[in-house]
């Protein structure tokens, strides 16, 4: 299907090009939240991807016939579902760096697994955590967590 790749010169209308995107991105996230919980490797290489994230407005300003602007202080779901996928892509890193599906020296098979252990570094994690606080200073205003927000904020 190609979901994960961007293809201009096939000349989809707007609800086709949207509809790729959206269904990719999910399919990314459950990947993503499957590898995480059962330890899976990822099915998709963030350098096999080239699909853009999903146009940030809600479905009744997309048509056949193009994208209309929302009006303006129009909080989007898909402004939070555009943030839900980075925090899904550290996700994916911390997977990757944190809890590998290898040990670190493949060589070293005559060590006992019940002793093995591998290290983590110090740098990464800070990195980690750097765009971690990244992500959450570009948070689109409406949707930052506050208990006293909306209910589709706070939920």
């Amino acid at each position: 299907m190609g979901l994960h790749r961007h293809f201009p010169h096939l000349k989809l209308d707007p609800i086709e090009a949207e509809t790729r995107r959206r269904v990719f991105y999910i399919c990314r996230q459950m990947d993503t939240y499957i590898s995480a919980l059962l330890g899976f490797p990822l099915l998709l290489n963030d350098d096999d991807i080239d699909q853009l994230l999903p146009t940030p407005v809600d479905d009744q300003f997309i048509t056949k016939q193009g994208i209309n602007t929302p009006p303006a202080g129009t909080p989007s779901y898909i402004e939070a579902f555009n943030a839900h996928v980075k925090l899904m892509d550290l996700l994916s890193k911390v997977v990757k760096h944190i809890y590998p599906l290898k040990r670190a020296d493949p060589k070293a098979a005559d060590v006992d697994e019940s002793q093995a252990s591998y290290m983590i570094s110090y740098s990464r994690i800070k990195e980690m955590e750097e765009e971690l606080q990244q992500w959450n200073e570009q948070l689109p205003y409406a949707w930052r967590p506050n208990p006293e927000g909306p209910v589709e904020v706070v939920r």
